[in-house]
């Protein structure tokens, strides 16, 4: 299963990346702009997988981030994006922007080896 992170967070990145290693998936980072736009082209051709948006150390405005992931295949990727329980501005912002499933920090880690187990 391939996993699309974006995250400038080097810690959290490392964590995923070994959920992901455990689960036999693969994450591909994102911390830049034309970074995402690049990995976006490219997982347009994937049949199915999953973004993981870091909503407090996104490289990328959430303007553009809406942009982008509106042009993936929405029934074959599944999103989901993730705040700090302190941001909740951000994570309403991101709900409304219809940027997937919106959880607490502490949730997603909880469901990260479910979301590389599912898809």
């Amino acid at each position: 299963m391939k996993a699309l992170l974006i995250s400038m967070d080097l810690m959290f990145i490392t964590r995923v990346k070994e959920v992901a290693q455990a689960k036999g998936g693969t994450v591909l980072v994102v911390k830049s702009e034309a970074a995402l736009e690049s990995a976006a082209t490219e997982l347009k051709e994937e049949a199915a997988g999953v973004v993981l948006v870091d909503l407090e150390r996104c490289p990328v405005s959430l303007d553009r981030l809406q942009e982008i992931i509106s042009e993936l295949p929405r029934a074959a990727w599944r999103i989901v994006s993730f705040y700090s329980h302190v941001h909740v501005d951000t994570a309403a912002d991101a709900k409304a922007r219809g940027l997937g499933e919106v959880l607490p920090r502490s949730k997603f880690v909880q469901l990260l080896p479910q979301l590389f187990g599912v898809i």
